[in-house]
């Protein structure tokens, strides 16, 4: 593989570009592993290498990413809200202008934040719901996230609801 520049994604500081080259990617696990310029190794999460191409005009390397089954529903409109289990999600303010990305890193869009709110799944209203992906039951919520986050999720869950509208 080629070497590329990406921007380096540090939640909270001004994203710098480095120039890594991409050993390996490993789906399964959700990293990736990295040779520096200097010749350093390491071991990182895929949402550090996205590459956000300067027209999308994204502050502090603000990405949002979604499994790559929601892309279509997202730029068709059907789907304008997301919600986020993972403590490090919490830094999105209303807004905040996103990169949209698949897990793997491809850019397919950009967004503003209009709102966000903090609840746990058992307390998600009709309005935390309208605008995303469409579950049967609570039960089928929990299973699905618990697979996303590869931990236990619950009623008790927290979870951070995300509303967003395309630019």
């Amino acid at each position: 593989m080629t070497k590329r520049a990406y921007r380096t994604l540090v939640a909270g500081c001004d994203s710098d570009k480095k120039e890594v080259e991409i050993l390996h990617v490993c789906r399964g696990c959700d990293m990736a592993t990295v040779r520096h310029l200097d010749g350093r190794v390491e071991s990182v999460t895929p949402a550090y290498l996205i590459p956000i191409p300067e027209e999308f005009g994204v502050r502090k390397g603000k990405v949002m990413k979604f499994a790559h089954r929601l892309p279509p529903s997202i730029l068709s409109g059907e789907r304008d809200i997301t919600w986020r289990h993972d403590a490090q999600e919490k830094h999105w303010e209303p807004g905040d202008i996103a990169a949209l990305a698949t897990n793997d890193g491809e850019v397919f869009a950009r967004a503003e934040i209009l709102w966000t709110k903090e609840t746990v799944f058992g307390r998600l209203t009709d309005e935390d719901k309208k605008g995303h992906e469409k579950f049967e039951s609570d039960e089928a919520i929990y299973q699905t996230y618990s697979g996303y986050y590869h931990k236990k999720i619950g009623p008790d869950s927290s979870v951070t609801v995300i509303k967003f509208r395309l630019l």
